[in-house]
């Protein structure tokens, strides 16, 4: 089973290599308080980065991308509807076949370990993103 999770703040991570999504503009520095952390070893934010690029085509895993409100309520749609299949009694090849899984053949190797973590993952990232845009106008994701 991948490690489909978020950290928040310094909890069970271990090591450096994380993808942080900021609420906010970039801080000028990295590893903040209020931010979400995605193991780059696992493959749960590669599948919501397919989504991200979808919609942010200048989006750079190397580098700081900040998102605008308006476009983070399209990439959340977009992860409402990957909660929804995942939720659903879609089956392996109905998966197999949707563009997010694409490039992500690591998460059929346990599909059923990974489908109920993915989908516990997601939800968690979208009930954030919501919260977060009450407050803020935009997220930035601080790349590798």
């Amino acid at each position: 089973m991948y490690n489909y999770q978020i950290f928040r703040n310094l909890d069970g991570r271990t090591g450096s290599c994380y993808m942080e999504v900021l609420p906010g503009p970039y801080k000028e520095r990295c590893w903040n308080d209020d931010s979400l952390f995605f193991d780059e070893d696992a493959d749960g934010f590669g599948i919501v980065e397919t989504i991200i690029c979808h919609h942010v085509p200048s989006y750079d895993h190397y580098a700081n991308t900040a998102i605008d409100s308006h476009t983070c309520w399209d990439i959340i749609r977009d992860l409402e509807k990957l909660i929804g299949v995942l939720a659903s009694d879609a089956s392996l090849s109905d998966l197999q076949r949707l563009p997010v899984f694409q490039r992500h053949a690591y998460f059929f190797t346990d599909v059923e370990n990974n489908r109920p973590a993915l989908l516990k993952m997601v939800t968690e990232l979208v009930a954030w993103l919501r919260d977060v845009l009450n407050y803020y106008r935009s997220i930035t994701i601080l790349g590798m």
